[in-house]
């Protein structure tokens, strides 16, 4: 089987790198699932590495096909190479300790 170079079309385009990681993990002999139990994690997490940000299993899939893991994964990373953190903002109407006292007084 001939080799494919990942390029910045395939990193950035998800459907097409979910692909990628398969075949490059295929002609190691490996899968999802390998990779998952060498993580000691099941195999739906480390496919949910390839959508959603998860430090861990982004290195584990960039070891597993031989590619450091801001070329993996490019839009997770700025222009120094440091990882991107994205924080959950709170909900704009009630904060959780609003909630809290609201749920109290109703209970």
């Amino acid at each position: 089987m001939p080799t494919i170079t990942l390029t910045l079309d395939i990193a950035l385009n998800p459907v097409k790198r979910r692909a990628w990681v398969k075949y490059e993990l295929a002609l190691r002999g490996l899968n999802l699932s390998d990779v998952a139990r060498h993580e000691d994690v099941r195999q739906w997490a480390v496919s949910q590495a390839l959508d959603r940000p998860m430090a861990r299993l982004e290195r584990a899939l960039a070891k597993a096909v031989g590619v450091p893991v801001k070329e993996l994964f490019p839009e997770r990373y700025n222009d120094q190479g440091r990882r991107i953190v994205r924080t959950r903002t709170p909900n704009s109407t009630t904060s959780l300790k609003n909630r809290h006292v609201q749920n109290r007084e109703v209970a």
